[in-house]
């Protein structure tokens, strides 16, 4: 390979690689900016300001204030010379403290819990149209989302689980652990009804819990429907359904009286 074209090819290498990581800085709640002057001192070492401006095409007077927020988070040291030179931690130390940070952040939310729930039931009935809300929806996005929503839903339940999902929503399901939840609802007396057009599932069910099992799984001879849904209680559902072009998952999540029967009845005529 000719030199010009193999330094061609490791630029886009590095591009590429610089975009992935930020990417992954930024779900730890650091700007993509943030992340661009991090990974900059990660690959130069110590740096001015104004060394890390140029490099990074960020405007100086901006430099300045993002630097700011990584030396607040312990991302970054600084020298105590004229002008100062700026160094970022390695890479795992970075992400052990952001992943450190957010836990604790997390953990101290869930801590009070109790104490924002009793504030926010006090906020409810001082205000009685809040419990005049119903037939709700909400579109959800993310994959991680939808399955901490479906986790949730199904930690929750109390009689019956109605659900009508492919080979795919399947997979998806067991590399979430939700199947891990659907499988323990049995144990607490929650009847599973599972419809399904993957005529495999029962070899997997069997492969990774050979100890586990589902009351009531039944095939679909033709399932003409474009999406999988789950019903919980009868009174709420969530929709899961597959953007092909953009190989995205997104969910509908319903908590209606009205529409949760009308994909009740849907299920029981699935055949």
């Amino acid at each position: 390979m000719p030199t010009e074209e193999f330094d061609e090819y490791l630029e886009a290498e590095s591009d590429e690689t610089t975009t992935s990581l930020i990417a992954e800085l930024e779900k730890l709640e650091i700007s993509a900016t943030e992340a661009r002057i991090f990974l900059f001192l990660s690959r130069t070492g110590p740096c001015s300001a104004s060394d890390i401006a140029r490099g990074t095409k960020v405007p100086r007077s901006d430099t300045y204030r993002h630097i700011g927020s990584l030396l607040a988070r312990g991302l970054l040291t600084s020298t105590f010379t004229k002008p100062q030179k700026y160094t970022a931690l390695s890479f795992e130390d970075a992400i052990d403290l952001l992943v450190k940070t957010k836990y604790e952040a997390l953990s101290a939310i869930l801590q009070r819990k109790r104490e924002l729930q009793s504030k926010l039931t006090a906020i409810c009935r001082a205000n009685p149209r809040l419990d005049e809300q119903s037939n709700e929806f909400q579109v959800l996005e993310d994959k991680e989302v939808i399955h901490s929503k479906i986790k949730k839903m199904f930690v929750e339940a109390e009689s019956t689980v109605l659900a009508k999902i492919g080979k795919r929503t399947m997979i998806n399901f067991y590399h979430a652990e939700i199947c891990d939840e659907m499988i323990s609802l049995e144990k607490h007396n929650v009847a599973v009804k599972i419809k399904t057009d993957w005529h495999g599932i029962y070899d997997y069910l069997r492969e990774i819990y050979p100890n586990g099992k589902l009351a009531d799984v039944s095939d679909i001879v033709s399932d003409t429907l474009d999406f999988d849904f789950v019903i919980i209680d009868r009174n709420e559902a969530i929709i899961l359904m597959y953007e092909e072009e953009e190989k995205k998952l997104r969910g509908l999540y319903i908590n209606s009286n009205k529409m949760t029967p009308a994909f009740e009845l849907l299920f029981e005529r699935l055949r």
